[in-house]
């Protein structure tokens, strides 16, 4: 038999994270060429044919982008979904890394922007030199420029389930949106839980995959379906998010936590390419581990 774990409340658990992000677009529809495109190509639509121009054709922009793109990717690979509102759960464990590498994240994005705003004298004369007939659209002001930027971990408590104040309703309503509430909080907990065996569930997919093609070098024929030692790398590191994702401490997770560590993330990837008995029994581990993965939140009476 089967019972559902109890719940924490949300203030036990940790922060709730959004990552937000905006900036400048160099973009840009030319408005008179795409309808002397249209008419020469006897195009009757004007959302089937238009010419851009990207006004900036700015690396310093480009390496900005690419700099809030590794910020959002690492917020969203140790942030686990809370809802499907944009927020995302930071484990209390968690937060003196997550603010030591987002701190640093957000000052190369700085550094970036900053680079990019020295350069706009520069993009211009790039702009105006290169871009021929297609060069008189508007160029923005330094100040435009810089309002446009934004790049913001917001971080905020988590509601409690336990303080809901509903002023000025009557009872039947009070009780109808506090059970909502309620309710609300659970299905972001669960979806936490979810996460956390979609990402097991990939990582041994993969372990499985590379254990049955892999064939070690054979004379002159080069090996198949080679693997890198990140193979081993990504299991040990889901373990060791896995210890702060568990926010309803269920038994099962941790348990498969454990064998992540020791069936899997203990073998050394060398001894997995010369060893093929190895590579069986670890292909048996993942499986059962991952036969196992579909218990997370419940526990056994």
């Amino acid at each position: 038999m089967t019972a559902e774990i109890t719940l924490p409340t949300a203030k036990e658990l940790g922060l709730s994270v959004r990552f937000i992000k905006r900036g400048p677009g160099g973009i840009k529809t030319h408005k008179k060429a795409s309808a002397e495109l249209r008419e020469a190509k006897k195009v009757r639509s004007s959302k089937r044919a238009k010419v851009t121009v990207d006004i900036f054709d700015s690396p310093e922009l480009k390496e900005w982008n690419n700099e809030t793109g590794r910020l959002r990717s690492y917020v969203e690979h140790v942030c686990p979904p809370y809802g499907m509102g944009g927020e995302r759960f930071l484990a209390n464990q968690l937060i003196p890394e997550f603010t030591q590498k987002t701190d640093a994240g957000l000052i190369e994005c700085k550094k970036w922007e900053d680079a990019f705003l020295a350069s706009l004298h520069i993009l211009k004369v790039r702009y105006e030199s290169d871009g021929g007939d297609l060069s008189d659209l508007p160029w923005p002001t330094l100040e435009e420029l810089r309002s446009k930027f934004h790049v913001e971990i917001d971080v905020n408590e988590l509601s409690d389930v336990q303080d809901v104040r509903l002023g000025g309703v009557n009872e039947e309503q009070r009780s109808r949106y506090e059970q909502e509430v309620r309710n609300t909080h659970e299905r972001k907990i669960r979806g936490v839980i979810r996460h956390c065996s979609e990402e097991v569930e990939t990582r041994l997919t993969s372990v499985i995959q590379k254990m049955n093609d892999f064939k070690p070098r054979d004379g002159d024929k080069k090996a198949e379906g080679v693997f890198r030692d990140s193979l081993i790398g990504n299991v040990k590191e889901i373990a060791g998010l896995l210890e702060h994702w568990n926010i309803t401490n269920d038994p099962a997770v941790d348990a498969v936590r454990r064998r992540l560590l020791t069936d899997i993330g203990s073998v050394n990837p060398s001894d997995l390419r010369s060893d093929e008995n190895l590579r069986r029994k670890v292909k048996r581990n993942a499986e059962d581990i991952l036969s196992r993965v579909g218990a997370f939140g419940q526990v056994k009476d």
